[in-house]
């Protein structure tokens, strides 16, 4: 009985795909939100260095001594100085790119829970673990919905990943 346990995985079929799956889709996230991270901050740079151009006096002033017949720019540059400074408000990158940096960790960390349990699928415990594992799955995607959803970056870290497993499966 004792070989038994050692040849025969305690997770049955379905299990063990849903187990691949679940590491996979870990993975994905883990990246997607580290890539998120990188695509607000820049954002929020390019949105700071906007509004801090369009309300510099010295730019209008500028633009306003050069272009005399166009006194209407001031009034253009401070609106758009405006609007630049109400979407950076509004849209929340830095909040969201620290929220989101902590996802990536706690996506990589089930990864790697995901991982340790793909190599002790032999082990009796393993069907529980995988269990307490999709439990914290669930957790951490719900604390994920207030973000935003970039379909690009998410298949662009999906491609990253398949590409990765698929380089180590084929060593």
């Amino acid at each position: 009985m004792y070989m038994e346990m050692l040849t025969t995985p305690a997770l049955n079929d379905y299990d063990q795909t849903r187990l691949w799956e679940s590491l996979v889709g870990a993975e994905v996230r883990s990246q997607y939100f580290a890539r998120l991270v990188q695509h607000l901050r820049i954002r929020q740079r390019w949105l700071t260095v906007g509004s801090l151009v369009l309300s510099s006096g010295a730019a209008i002033t500028l633009l306003t001594s050069t272009l005399p017949n166009y006194g209407w720019v001031k009034g253009l540059l401070a609106l758009a100085s405006a609007v630049l400074s109400a979407i950076s408000l509004v849209s929340s990158n830095e909040k969201n790119a620290i929220e989101a940096a902590d996802l990536s960790y706690r996506w990589q960390l089930l990864a790697t829970s995901y991982k340790q349990l793909w190599s002790n699928m032999y082990e009796e415990t393993a069907p529980d673990t995988l269990e307490r594992l999709a439990d914290e799955e669930a957790r951490v995607s719900k604390s994920s919905t207030a973000l935003p959803n970039d379909t690009k970056l998410m298949s662009a870290a999906e491609d990253n990943v398949l590409m990765h497993l698929q380089s180590q499966l084929a060593a």
